[in-house]
């Protein structure tokens, strides 16, 4: 938690609030969400966000992007019955684990740096937001719900 102290208190205010949303908002709700909704597409892509998956692939593409968010996208076993594969669910969370961790820390009050780590320690999630682009992109992640 060290981390998150040196948010401003403003940052740490809206981050336990969005802890809180995400914690119900995620319960139950895998495969309810659709990551290639149009207008979600529409907001990435202005925004000159890269979303995707946590690959040595995309690693390469950050540099074409103003922001990034990569996580692991792998379909959890205990949604194996589920017929899709629930992007949108998963990059929410690990937001969630990001903040839950206190793995989000702030670079000159600008910018979000975001990072989640597997049970192993192994990086899972990573990104770079401007500090309201990132709450942005947590509701137009939820609005993407079926």
């Amino acid at each position: 938690m060290k981390q998150l102290n040196k948010l401003s208190n403003t940052n740490k205010i809206k981050l336990y609030t969005y802890l809180c949303q995400l914690e119900m908002d995620l319960k139950g709700s895998f495969g309810k969400f659709n990551i290639k909704d149009a207008k979600f597409n529409n907001f990435l892509e202005q925004e000159k966000l890269l979303l995707g998956s946590l690959t040595e692939k995309n690693e390469q593409k950050i540099g074409n992007y103003k922001y990034f968010l990569l996580s692991n996208l792998r379909k959890p076993d205990k949604f194996k019955d589920v017929a899709d594969n629930d992007h949108a669910f998963l990059h929410l969370k690990h937001i969630r684990n990001a903040i839950a961790h206190g793995n989000v820390t702030s670079t000159n009050r600008l910018n979000f740096n975001i990072k989640d780590y597997s049970e192993k320690g192994v990086p899972s999630a990573k990104g770079k937001l401007k500090c309201k682009l990132f709450y942005r992109l947590i509701e137009e992640l939820l609005n993407t719900r079926k």
